[in-house]
């Protein structure tokens, strides 16, 4: 993957030293807190029922407050699958089990006295091996770093506010820097990867081993294992985590996000790490919907990705939403910010570890390789960088004049086998790297299987704070989808 990461970079250097902005007086993106008037409402339609939520978290809190279910029973259950398959898929690098079991017969306690905390109370979750657990070891997968934390990252605070237990740390590509996470595999073909750098949070979230994940996404590291695994992943607006706690890769380019089975589920854990209600009682009715279609985004999209997509679009229009084809995001947008959002990452990545002092011989030759590169790199490099970024998201918000959400393939292929994998990084990052430069909210949901039975994902995008077209929008394919 040096190879091909290096060349990527090298071909980065040179599109930022012939670009020109618009004009001479565009400065460069370090406002990333998006403006509150690019809110969108999309109010809350019915009450979703009981029937709908099946085996999801809102069913399954149903059942924990009914006493029908417990929280020790529920977080025994995914104990056991992680024992019975985490060997073989590598999802977990650290399991919490007594304090899980004892968090859990504390939920449990709570809601047979009549306190519940909300949708993940008594839920077991898993969080990345980049957030701080109190009591728990940090180590980012790398043989580089360890860290024994004594208190919680921001994210993971909320999370136990909420009720939820925390079953375990899960892998990622060494310090998130890469989209392959080798050591990884896909529950649907071991033989494939699971993507990454989030790997192991989309994997505990599809075979079982937890109800949600938290993840970061830096260049689309939460949506392209979602795609490439199977489930959901919801990667918000820039900054509505707080990123507190959390081992960075690059300080206006990472975000938190979740993983889950479903988009409600996402939205309620969502909720969870905000604080609020806003995303899992939103259930709008798509019928008036304005749907845009960057077609440029289908690019060598492979047959079976394309099909399912088409598939899912049928049944979005049979619906009532208003599909239209959109100019922008044009195939410059996206090559544009896939090449240099590597530039302003890698570059803050180097700063990073440059303080951090560790021996870098202990890193994986990729990851080493990525810092060296990045030193080539010079101020003006970075800066106009930045530069193109604050000119691409005034450009890019434009097309949310006319549409509610965009649709695209979140990969134009299905997980690639592992011997070839170094190959693919610039091709899962295409449609996905965009939304995270811009800081524009954008989520990864399950289409139609390909004929093989691997998962196919596509990817919603919306206005930044437009979180609840997301789920919306997720919601009524995930209709579609199961009515096949």
């Amino acid at each position: 993957m040096s190879n091909v990461a290096t060349d990527a970079f090298q071909n980065a250097l040179a599109l930022l030293r012939r670009w020109r902005g618009s004009s001479a007086d565009v400065g460069p993106a370090f406002d990333f807190m998006l403006p509150a008037d690019s809110i969108r409402s999309f109010p809350a339609g019915v009450a979703t029922t009981p029937a709908e939520l099946d085996g999801s978290i809102g069913s399954t809190h149903q059942l924990l407050e009914s006493g029908d279910l417990t929280s020790v029973e529920l977080v025994a259950r995914s104990l056991r699958v992680i024992e019975q398959q985490n060997d073989r898929l590598y999802a977990f690098v650290e399991i919490l089990e007594v304090e899980a079991l004892e968090r859990a017969k504390k939920a449990d306690s709570e809601l047979s006295g009549g306190r519940s905390r909300g949708p993940l109370h008594g839920i077991p979750v898993s969080v990345k091996d980049l957030y701080a657990v109190a009591g728990a070891t940090t180590r980012a997968g790398s043989m580089a770093f360890e860290r024994r934390d004594h208190q919680d990252a921001h994210a993971v605070k909320r999370l136990r506010e909420a009720g939820a237990v925390i079953i375990g740390k899960t892998s990622t590509h060494e310090f998130a820097m890469g989209v392959i996470a080798p050591q990884s595999r896909n529950p649907h073909d071991p033989t494939r990867i699971a993507g990454g750098s989030s790997s192991g949070a989309a994997i505990a979230v599809a075979t079982g081993m937890g109800m949600a994940a938290l993840g970061t996404d830096t260049r689309g590291s939460i949506r392209i294992p979602a795609a490439l695994t199977g489930v959901v992943g919801l990667k918000p607006t820039f900054g509505a985590v707080s990123l507190d706690g959390v081992v960075p890769l690059s300080w206006t380019m990472d975000h938190i996000g979740v993983m889950a089975a479903s988009s409600a589920d996402a939205a309620a854990t969502l909720d969870a790490l905000t604080g609020g209600s806003t995303y899992g009682d939103s259930a709008r009715s798509i019928s008036d919907m304005r749907v845009g279609l960057p077609r440029t985004a289908w690019r060598d999209v492979e047959p079976a990705v394309g099909d399912s997509i088409e598939t899912v679009l049928d049944s979005l229009a049979a619906t009532g939403a208003r599909i239209v084809d959109v100019e922008r995001p044009d195939e410059s947008d996206f090559d544009r910010a896939n090449l240099t959002s590597m530039v302003v990452s890698r570059s803050e990545a180097a700063a990073f570890h440059r303080d951090l002092g560790l021996d870098q011989q202990l890193y994986t030759s990729d990851v080493r390789s990525q810092l060296e590169t990045a030193a080539e790199a010079t101020a003006s490099d970075y800066i106009d960088a930045q530069r193109l970024r604050a000119q691409l998201q005034r450009e890019v918000i434009g097309v949310f004049e006319d549409v509610d959400v965009l649709l695209m393939p979140t990969v134009p292929i299905v997980a690639p086998p592992v011997e070839t994998a170094d190959q693919t990084p610039l091709v899962l990052t295409r449609n996905v790297a965009l939304w995270s430069f811009l800081g524009f909210p954008a989520m990864s949901v399950p289409c139609v299987p390909s004929p093989a039975g691997l998962p196919i994902g596509l990817q919603i995008v919306a206005a930044p704070h437009a979180e609840t077209a997301l789920v919306a929008v997720g919601r009524a394919i995930e209709r579609g989808v199961n009515a096949r």
